[in-house]
């Protein structure tokens, strides 16, 4: 029974080296176990806790952005209001100087046509002066 033996030695020889290997192979598991809950685990733990207060910030800040969102409607139609108000002052203004700039015109050429009046009865006198010499 030599073979006998060698085998029964070889068997738990094989025994052995499965259970170092099982062993070393749990162990790696192990303290991969250890980093997966010390890093991801802590994180997302941390994520979680933080999670409820990034929600209601979110909140605030929608809410916030409608609030803002309403007053920029509100002032866009104000803006729209004062932009025709001033488009309606511009017109007046610019019927009001065409107004003035044709009386202005007239005025000169009344007071041009009384200048050209006043000149020619100046000569006539002249002339009728320097006849009666």
């Amino acid at each position: 029974r030599p073979g006998f033996c060698d085998s029964s030695a070889l068997s738990q020889h094989v025994e052995l080296q499965v259970a170092k290997g099982l062993s070393a192979f749990r162990h790696q598991v192990e303290e991969l176990q250890e980093v997966i809950d010390q890093r991801v685990l802590v994180q997302l733990w941390q994520l979680g806790r933080q999670l409820p207060e990034a929600t209601g910030r979110i909140e605030r800040l929608a809410a916030q952005c409608q609030e803002t969102f309403a007053k920029v409607e509100a002032h866009e139609l104000r803006l729209d209001v004062v932009r025709s108000s001033s488009e309606a002052t511009q017109r007046r203004c610019q019927t009001m100087a065409a107004r003035v700039e044709r009386l202005t015109a007239a005025d000169r050429q009344r007071g041009s046509d009384e200048m050209h009046a006043e000149v020619a009865s100046t000569e006539s006198k002249i002339l009728a002066d320097r006849v009666e010499e």
